[in-house]
Protein backbone atom coordinates (compact mmCIF):
# COMPACT_ATOMS: atom_id res chain seq x y z
CA UNK A 1 0.00 0.00 0.00
CA UNK A 2 1.34 3.45 -0.90
CA UNK A 3 0.99 6.04 1.86
CA UNK A 4 1.20 9.79 1.33
CA UNK A 5 1.26 12.09 4.35
CA UNK A 6 -0.09 15.23 2.79
CA UNK A 7 -0.25 18.70 4.29
CA UNK A 8 -0.66 22.11 2.70
CA UNK A 9 2.58 23.80 1.70
CA UNK A 10 2.98 27.28 0.29
CA UNK A 11 4.92 28.17 -2.83
CA UNK A 12 7.89 29.61 -0.96
CA UNK A 13 8.37 26.44 1.08
CA UNK A 14 8.04 24.25 -2.00
CA UNK A 15 11.03 26.01 -3.48
CA UNK A 16 13.19 25.20 -0.45
CA UNK A 17 15.22 22.04 -0.07
CA UNK A 18 12.80 19.94 1.95
CA UNK A 19 15.45 17.88 3.72
CA UNK A 20 17.24 20.99 5.03
CA UNK A 21 14.13 22.21 6.85
CA UNK A 22 14.68 22.05 10.60
CA UNK A 23 12.45 20.25 13.03
CA UNK A 24 12.45 19.18 16.68
CA UNK A 25 11.11 15.70 17.38
CA UNK A 26 10.84 13.74 20.60
CA UNK A 27 9.42 10.25 20.68
CA UNK A 28 9.19 7.13 22.81
CA UNK A 29 7.79 5.08 19.94
CA UNK A 30 9.76 2.53 17.96
CA UNK A 31 7.64 3.07 14.86
CA UNK A 32 9.26 4.85 11.90
CA UNK A 33 5.87 5.51 10.31
CA UNK A 34 4.65 7.26 13.47
CA UNK A 35 7.84 9.34 13.60
CA UNK A 36 7.43 10.38 9.95
CA UNK A 37 3.86 11.39 10.75
CA UNK A 38 5.09 13.63 13.57
CA UNK A 39 7.71 15.24 11.34
CA UNK A 40 5.09 15.86 8.67
CA UNK A 41 2.72 17.47 11.19
CA UNK A 42 5.44 19.72 12.60
CA UNK A 43 7.11 20.76 9.34
CA UNK A 44 4.51 20.56 6.60
CA UNK A 45 6.71 18.15 4.64
CA UNK A 46 5.11 15.33 2.64
CA UNK A 47 6.52 11.79 2.83
CA UNK A 48 5.80 9.19 0.16
CA UNK A 49 6.70 5.55 0.76
CA UNK A 50 5.52 1.99 0.39
CA UNK A 51 4.41 0.83 3.84
CA UNK A 52 5.67 -2.70 3.07
CA UNK A 53 9.22 -1.33 3.16
CA UNK A 54 8.77 -0.21 6.76
CA UNK A 55 6.59 -3.06 7.99
CA UNK A 56 9.46 -4.94 9.65
CA UNK A 57 11.62 -1.90 10.39
CA UNK A 58 11.79 0.26 13.46
CA UNK A 59 13.75 3.24 14.69
CA UNK A 60 16.40 1.14 16.40
CA UNK A 61 17.45 -0.34 13.03
CA UNK A 62 18.95 3.01 12.17
CA UNK A 63 20.32 4.16 15.55
CA UNK A 64 24.00 3.65 16.28
CA UNK A 65 23.49 3.59 20.06
CA UNK A 66 22.10 0.09 20.29
CA UNK A 67 21.94 -0.13 24.09
CA UNK A 68 20.04 3.12 24.49
CA UNK A 69 17.47 2.50 21.79
CA UNK A 70 13.85 3.56 21.72
CA UNK A 71 11.59 2.88 23.64
CA UNK A 72 13.94 2.09 26.57
CA UNK A 73 15.43 5.50 25.89
CA UNK A 74 13.90 8.55 24.23
CA UNK A 75 14.99 9.63 20.76
CA UNK A 76 15.28 13.39 20.62
CA UNK A 77 16.59 15.64 17.87
CA UNK A 78 16.39 19.37 18.57
CA UNK A 79 16.44 21.92 15.76
CA UNK A 80 17.81 19.28 13.35
CA UNK A 81 17.53 19.16 9.61
CA UNK A 82 15.07 16.50 8.43
CA UNK A 83 17.95 14.81 6.60
CA UNK A 84 19.69 14.27 9.97
CA UNK A 85 16.65 12.56 11.46
CA UNK A 86 16.19 10.33 8.41
CA UNK A 87 19.89 9.43 8.44
CA UNK A 88 19.52 8.43 12.09
CA UNK A 89 16.42 6.27 11.93
CA UNK A 90 16.12 4.74 8.46
CA UNK A 91 17.57 1.23 8.01
CA UNK A 92 20.58 1.05 5.72
CA UNK A 93 18.61 -0.62 2.93
CA UNK A 94 16.41 2.49 2.58
CA UNK A 95 17.24 5.85 1.04
CA UNK A 96 15.30 9.03 0.22
CA UNK A 97 15.09 11.67 -2.49
CA UNK A 98 13.04 14.78 -3.28
CA UNK A 99 10.33 14.62 -5.92
CA UNK A 100 8.38 17.85 -6.24
CA UNK A 101 6.97 18.65 -2.79
CA UNK A 102 7.55 15.12 -1.50
CA UNK A 103 10.38 13.30 0.23
CA UNK A 104 10.25 9.84 -1.32
CA UNK A 105 11.60 6.91 0.71
CA UNK A 106 12.68 3.93 -1.39
CA UNK A 107 14.70 0.75 -1.27
CA UNK A 108 18.32 1.11 -2.35
CA UNK A 109 19.33 -0.58 -5.58
CA UNK A 110 22.83 -1.43 -6.78
CA UNK A 111 23.93 2.12 -7.50
CA UNK A 112 27.28 2.80 -9.21
CA UNK A 113 27.32 6.53 -8.48
CA UNK A 114 30.59 7.03 -6.59
CA UNK A 115 29.07 9.87 -4.55
CA UNK A 116 26.07 7.89 -3.28
CA UNK A 117 26.00 7.40 0.47
CA UNK A 118 26.99 4.25 2.34
CA UNK A 119 26.89 3.69 6.11
CA UNK A 120 29.09 1.45 8.22
CA UNK A 121 28.17 0.42 11.75
CA UNK A 122 29.38 -2.07 14.30
CA UNK A 123 30.69 -2.85 17.76
CA UNK A 124 34.29 -2.99 19.01
CA UNK A 125 35.24 -5.62 21.58
CA UNK A 126 38.20 -6.94 23.55
CA UNK A 127 39.11 -10.39 22.16
CA UNK A 128 39.82 -11.91 25.56
CA UNK A 129 37.38 -10.34 28.01
CA UNK A 130 34.62 -10.03 25.38
CA UNK A 131 33.89 -6.55 26.74
CA UNK A 132 33.14 -3.47 24.60
CA UNK A 133 35.94 -0.95 24.05
CA UNK A 134 34.60 2.59 24.56
CA UNK A 135 35.98 5.60 22.69
CA UNK A 136 38.03 3.63 20.15
CA UNK A 137 39.06 5.63 17.08
CA UNK A 138 37.73 4.56 13.68
CA UNK A 139 39.39 6.44 10.82
CA UNK A 140 39.61 6.22 7.05
CA UNK A 141 43.24 5.64 6.15
CA UNK A 142 45.23 8.70 5.08
CA UNK A 143 42.42 11.13 5.92
CA UNK A 144 40.62 12.76 8.85
CA UNK A 145 37.30 11.09 8.03
CA UNK A 146 36.32 9.03 11.05
CA UNK A 147 34.40 8.69 14.27
CA UNK A 148 34.72 7.49 17.87
CA UNK A 149 32.90 4.52 19.36
CA UNK A 150 30.50 5.33 22.17
CA UNK A 151 30.77 4.10 25.75
CA UNK A 152 29.36 0.71 24.68
CA UNK A 153 31.80 0.24 21.80
CA UNK A 154 29.17 1.06 19.14
CA UNK A 155 30.02 3.17 16.10
CA UNK A 156 28.37 4.47 12.95
CA UNK A 157 30.16 6.18 10.06
CA UNK A 158 28.81 7.67 6.82
CA UNK A 159 30.98 7.44 3.69
CA UNK A 160 30.42 7.53 -0.06
CA UNK A 161 30.76 4.70 -2.57
CA UNK A 162 34.10 5.90 -3.92
CA UNK A 163 35.50 5.00 -0.46
CA UNK A 164 34.71 1.31 -1.07
CA UNK A 165 38.27 0.66 -2.20
CA UNK A 166 39.70 2.33 0.93
CA UNK A 167 40.31 0.84 4.36
CA UNK A 168 39.40 1.81 7.91
CA UNK A 169 41.78 1.49 10.86
CA UNK A 170 40.35 0.82 14.31
CA UNK A 171 42.73 1.76 17.12
CA UNK A 172 42.64 1.65 20.90
CA UNK A 173 45.40 2.27 23.41
CA UNK A 174 47.03 -0.98 24.56
CA UNK A 175 45.62 -2.99 21.62
CA UNK A 176 46.88 -3.88 18.17
CA UNK A 177 45.33 -1.79 15.40
CA UNK A 178 43.02 -3.57 12.99
CA UNK A 179 42.69 -2.43 9.38
CA UNK A 180 39.61 -3.60 7.46
CA UNK A 181 38.48 -2.80 3.93
CA UNK A 182 35.41 -0.57 3.65
CA UNK A 183 33.88 -3.01 1.16
CA UNK A 184 34.10 -5.86 3.67
CA UNK A 185 32.49 -3.77 6.42
CA UNK A 186 29.62 -2.73 4.12
CA UNK A 187 28.99 -6.33 3.03
CA UNK A 188 29.01 -7.58 6.63
CA UNK A 189 26.29 -5.15 7.74
CA UNK A 190 26.42 -5.17 11.54
CA UNK A 191 30.11 -5.64 12.26
CA UNK A 192 31.71 -7.05 15.39
CA UNK A 193 35.30 -5.83 15.40
CA UNK A 194 37.55 -7.67 17.84
CA UNK A 195 40.85 -6.11 18.95
CA UNK A 196 43.76 -8.05 20.42
CA UNK A 197 45.55 -6.72 23.53
CA UNK A 198 49.23 -6.01 22.92
CA UNK A 199 51.87 -8.34 24.26
CA UNK A 200 55.12 -6.54 24.89
CA UNK A 201 58.52 -8.04 24.19
CA UNK A 202 60.48 -4.82 24.32
CA UNK A 203 64.25 -4.55 24.07
CA UNK A 204 65.99 -3.63 27.30
CA UNK A 205 66.61 0.11 27.22
CA UNK A 206 68.67 1.94 29.79
CA UNK A 207 67.75 5.63 29.94
CA UNK A 208 69.40 8.08 32.29
CA UNK A 209 67.57 11.02 33.89
CA UNK A 210 69.60 13.25 31.57
CA UNK A 211 68.20 11.38 28.53
CA UNK A 212 64.62 11.82 29.79
CA UNK A 213 65.21 15.54 30.30
CA UNK A 214 66.55 15.77 26.75
CA UNK A 215 63.44 14.03 25.39
CA UNK A 216 61.23 16.58 27.15
CA UNK A 217 63.32 19.51 25.93
CA UNK A 218 63.27 18.15 22.35
CA UNK A 219 59.45 17.99 22.42
CA UNK A 220 59.25 21.69 23.32
CA UNK A 221 62.04 22.76 20.96
CA UNK A 222 60.49 21.02 17.94
CA UNK A 223 56.86 21.93 18.66
CA UNK A 224 56.92 24.86 16.25
CA UNK A 225 57.99 22.74 13.27
CA UNK A 226 56.10 19.57 14.21
CA UNK A 227 52.55 20.89 14.64
CA UNK A 228 50.01 22.79 12.55
CA UNK A 229 50.49 26.45 13.45
CA UNK A 230 48.57 27.94 10.53
CA UNK A 231 45.16 29.56 10.68
CA UNK A 232 42.80 26.77 9.70
CA UNK A 233 39.14 25.75 9.88
CA UNK A 234 38.61 22.25 11.23
CA UNK A 235 35.38 20.30 10.93
CA UNK A 236 34.73 18.29 14.07
CA UNK A 237 32.24 16.08 15.88
CA UNK A 238 31.62 17.00 19.53
CA UNK A 239 29.68 14.78 21.93
CA UNK A 240 28.73 15.04 25.62
CA UNK A 241 27.29 12.02 27.49
CA UNK A 242 25.96 12.11 31.05
CA UNK A 243 25.53 9.35 33.64
CA UNK A 244 24.26 9.24 37.19
CA UNK A 245 25.65 6.43 39.35
CA UNK A 246 26.83 4.77 36.09
CA UNK A 247 23.34 4.79 34.50
CA UNK A 248 22.93 6.67 31.22
CA UNK A 249 20.78 9.81 31.42
CA UNK A 250 21.48 11.98 28.36
CA UNK A 251 23.64 12.65 25.33
CA UNK A 252 24.08 15.67 23.04
CA UNK A 253 26.26 15.81 19.94
CA UNK A 254 26.88 18.25 17.13
CA UNK A 255 28.83 18.78 13.95
CA UNK A 256 30.97 21.87 14.36
CA UNK A 257 33.40 24.12 12.51
CA UNK A 258 36.39 25.36 14.49
CA UNK A 259 38.46 28.36 13.46
CA UNK A 260 41.93 27.65 14.85
CA UNK A 261 44.01 30.84 14.86
CA UNK A 262 47.62 30.95 13.70
CA UNK A 263 50.26 30.51 16.38
CA UNK A 264 49.42 29.51 19.93
CA UNK A 265 46.87 32.09 21.11
CA UNK A 266 43.96 29.69 21.62
CA UNK A 267 41.87 32.48 23.21
CA UNK A 268 41.06 33.56 19.63
CA UNK A 269 39.51 30.21 18.71
CA UNK A 270 35.96 30.47 17.31
CA UNK A 271 33.44 27.62 17.06
CA UNK A 272 30.17 27.34 15.15
CA UNK A 273 27.51 24.63 15.47
CA UNK A 274 26.24 23.35 12.12
CA UNK A 275 24.03 20.40 13.17
CA UNK A 276 23.04 18.91 16.51
CA UNK A 277 20.84 16.33 18.23
CA UNK A 278 20.04 14.95 21.69
CA UNK A 279 19.08 11.63 23.27
CA UNK A 280 17.48 11.65 26.72
CA UNK A 281 16.72 8.86 29.18
CA UNK A 282 13.18 8.39 30.44
CA UNK A 283 14.47 8.80 34.00
CA UNK A 284 15.99 12.27 34.20
CA UNK A 285 17.41 13.07 37.66
CA UNK A 286 16.37 16.15 39.64
CA UNK A 287 19.97 17.36 39.47
CA UNK A 288 21.45 17.49 35.96
CA UNK A 289 24.80 19.29 35.68
CA UNK A 290 25.52 21.01 32.38
CA UNK A 291 28.99 21.91 31.16
CA UNK A 292 29.89 25.42 30.07
CA UNK A 293 32.21 25.97 27.13
CA UNK A 294 31.88 22.52 25.57
CA UNK A 295 34.29 22.05 22.64
CA UNK A 296 36.39 25.08 23.64
CA UNK A 297 37.62 23.20 26.71
CA UNK A 298 39.00 20.44 24.52
CA UNK A 299 40.54 22.65 21.87
CA UNK A 300 42.40 24.32 24.76
CA UNK A 301 44.04 20.95 25.47
CA UNK A 302 45.93 21.06 22.17
CA UNK A 303 49.59 20.58 23.11
CA UNK A 304 50.58 23.30 20.63
CA UNK A 305 48.98 25.73 23.07
CA UNK A 306 50.44 24.09 26.19
CA UNK A 307 53.89 22.82 25.16
CA UNK A 308 55.61 25.06 27.73
CA UNK A 309 53.39 23.69 30.51
CA UNK A 310 54.41 20.02 30.26
CA UNK A 311 57.75 20.21 28.43
CA UNK A 312 60.89 22.30 28.10
CA UNK A 313 62.56 24.25 30.94
CA UNK A 314 59.25 25.06 32.67
CA UNK A 315 58.21 21.44 32.51
CA UNK A 316 61.39 20.12 34.14
CA UNK A 317 61.08 22.77 36.82
CA UNK A 318 57.56 21.84 37.91
CA UNK A 319 57.39 18.11 37.04
CA UNK A 320 59.24 14.89 37.78
CA UNK A 321 59.72 12.63 34.74
CA UNK A 322 60.26 8.87 34.55
CA UNK A 323 61.04 6.76 31.50
CA UNK A 324 58.38 4.03 31.10
CA UNK A 325 59.52 2.15 27.96
CA UNK A 326 58.41 1.97 24.33
CA UNK A 327 54.91 1.72 22.85
CA UNK A 328 53.30 2.30 19.46
CA UNK A 329 50.75 4.95 18.51
CA UNK A 330 49.19 4.55 15.05
CA UNK A 331 51.95 2.06 14.18
CA UNK A 332 54.66 4.61 15.05
CA UNK A 333 57.20 3.77 17.74
CA UNK A 334 57.09 6.11 20.73
CA UNK A 335 59.06 6.62 23.92
CA UNK A 336 56.73 6.70 26.93
CA UNK A 337 57.51 9.21 29.68
CA UNK A 338 55.46 9.39 32.87
CA UNK A 339 55.19 12.70 34.71
CA UNK A 340 53.86 14.05 37.98
CA UNK A 341 53.86 17.54 39.45
CA UNK A 342 56.31 18.14 42.26
CA UNK A 343 54.66 18.25 45.67
CA UNK A 344 55.99 21.69 46.58
CA UNK A 345 54.07 23.40 43.77
CA UNK A 346 50.43 24.41 44.01
CA UNK A 347 47.39 23.16 42.14
CA UNK A 348 46.53 22.32 39.45
CA UNK A 349 48.50 19.10 39.79
CA UNK A 350 48.68 16.84 36.72
CA UNK A 351 49.90 13.24 36.50
CA UNK A 352 50.13 11.34 33.26
CA UNK A 353 52.02 9.88 30.32
CA UNK A 354 53.57 11.38 27.20
CA UNK A 355 53.98 9.25 24.08
CA UNK A 356 56.87 10.87 22.20
CA UNK A 357 57.36 9.86 18.55
CA UNK A 358 60.89 8.44 18.22
CA UNK A 359 61.45 9.83 14.73
CA UNK A 360 60.06 13.38 14.87
CA UNK A 361 60.34 13.99 18.65
CA UNK A 362 56.70 15.11 18.61
CA UNK A 363 54.10 14.34 21.25
CA UNK A 364 51.83 11.78 19.54
CA UNK A 365 49.56 11.15 22.52
CA UNK A 366 49.01 12.67 25.95
CA UNK A 367 47.19 10.98 28.83
CA UNK A 368 46.77 12.90 32.04
CA UNK A 369 44.59 13.30 35.10
CA UNK A 370 44.12 16.29 37.35
CA UNK A 371 44.16 15.82 41.09
CA UNK A 372 40.78 17.23 42.21
CA UNK A 373 40.87 20.10 44.66
CA UNK A 374 39.13 19.87 48.03
CA UNK A 375 36.88 22.87 47.42
CA UNK A 376 33.17 22.18 48.04
CA UNK A 377 31.02 24.05 45.52
CA UNK A 378 27.37 24.82 46.11
CA UNK A 379 24.38 24.92 43.79
CA UNK A 380 20.59 24.68 43.88
CA UNK A 381 18.53 21.69 42.79
CA UNK A 382 15.10 21.90 41.15
CA UNK A 383 13.45 22.16 44.55
CA UNK A 384 15.62 25.13 45.50
CA UNK A 385 17.60 23.21 48.13
CA UNK A 386 21.33 23.80 48.46
CA UNK A 387 23.53 20.89 47.38
CA UNK A 388 27.28 20.34 47.66
CA UNK A 389 29.43 19.43 44.65
CA UNK A 390 32.89 17.84 44.86
CA UNK A 391 35.12 16.81 41.97
CA UNK A 392 36.08 13.13 42.23
CA UNK A 393 37.76 12.27 38.92
CA UNK A 394 39.23 14.39 36.11
CA UNK A 395 41.02 12.44 33.36
CA UNK A 396 41.82 13.29 29.73
CA UNK A 397 43.33 11.82 26.56
CA UNK A 398 44.68 13.90 23.63
CA UNK A 399 45.60 12.19 20.33
CA UNK A 400 47.46 13.53 17.28
CA UNK A 401 47.62 12.33 13.68
CA UNK A 402 50.69 12.54 11.44
CA UNK A 403 49.73 13.67 7.91
CA UNK A 404 52.16 14.85 5.21
CA UNK A 405 54.92 15.61 7.68
CA UNK A 406 52.75 17.60 10.13
CA UNK A 407 51.10 16.55 13.39
CA UNK A 408 47.44 17.61 13.71
CA UNK A 409 45.10 17.39 16.68
CA UNK A 410 42.92 14.31 16.06
CA UNK A 411 40.72 13.84 19.12
CA UNK A 412 40.31 14.61 22.82
CA UNK A 413 38.37 12.62 25.39
CA UNK A 414 37.57 13.82 28.90
CA UNK A 415 35.92 12.04 31.84
CA UNK A 416 34.78 14.16 34.79
CA UNK A 417 32.96 12.76 37.84
CA UNK A 418 31.34 14.90 40.53
CA UNK A 419 29.84 13.82 43.85
CA UNK A 420 26.51 15.48 44.62
CA UNK A 421 25.51 15.62 48.30
CA UNK A 422 21.88 16.49 48.96
CA UNK A 423 20.58 18.41 51.97
CA UNK A 424 19.41 15.14 53.56
CA UNK A 425 22.86 13.57 53.14
CA UNK A 426 22.05 11.42 50.08
CA UNK A 427 24.98 11.11 47.67
CA UNK A 428 24.95 10.65 43.90
CA UNK A 429 27.73 10.65 41.34
CA UNK A 430 27.29 12.41 38.00
CA UNK A 431 29.82 11.63 35.27
CA UNK A 432 30.22 13.53 32.01
CA UNK A 433 32.21 12.07 29.12
CA UNK A 434 33.11 14.58 26.40
CA UNK A 435 34.65 13.77 23.03
CA UNK A 436 36.01 16.03 20.30
CA UNK A 437 36.98 14.39 16.98
CA UNK A 438 38.52 16.35 14.10
CA UNK A 439 36.97 15.01 10.87
CA UNK A 440 38.40 17.36 8.23
CA UNK A 441 41.10 20.02 7.77
CA UNK A 442 39.38 22.36 5.31
CA UNK A 443 42.25 24.74 4.51
CA UNK A 444 39.85 27.67 4.88
CA UNK A 445 40.83 30.65 7.02
CA UNK A 446 37.34 31.76 8.04
CA UNK A 447 34.06 30.22 9.15
CA UNK A 448 31.07 30.04 6.83
CA UNK A 449 29.02 33.22 6.46
CA UNK A 450 26.09 33.47 8.88
CA UNK A 451 27.67 30.77 11.06
CA UNK A 452 25.87 30.14 14.35
CA UNK A 453 28.65 30.96 16.83
CA UNK A 454 29.02 29.12 20.12
CA UNK A 455 30.78 31.08 22.88
CA UNK A 456 32.87 29.97 25.85
CA UNK A 457 30.05 31.08 28.15
CA UNK A 458 27.41 28.97 26.41
CA UNK A 459 26.18 25.64 27.74
CA UNK A 460 26.44 23.02 24.99
CA UNK A 461 23.39 21.06 26.14
CA UNK A 462 21.16 24.14 25.90
CA UNK A 463 22.55 25.40 22.57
Amino acid sequence: MLIVLSLCVNTTFAQMSLTSKKVSVYTRDNDICALLDRISTKSGVNFTYNSDLLRNSNITNGLSNLKYSVPTETYRCSDCEISDVLDDVLPQNLAYTIAGNNIVIYERQNVNNENSKITISGNIYDSQKKEPLPFATISLNNSFIGTISDENGNFKLSLIRKNLDDSLTISYLGYYNQTISVKQLVENGKNKVVLEPKTYCLPQVVVSPKDVTQMINDVAAKAKSNYDRHCNVYKALYRESYYTNSAFIARAEAETEILKPAGTDFSKTKISITKGKKMVSKQMPDMFLKLRGGPYSYMDMDFVNRSKEFAGPNGTKYYDYYYAGIDTVDSRQCNVVEFSKKEKYALPKYNGKMFIDCKTKALAKLEFSEIPDSIVRQAKNKSGDTIAINFVKLSYIVNYKFVDGIWYLQNCIGTETRKITEKNGDENYITSISQLLITEITGRKSLQKNAKLFSRKDIFWDF
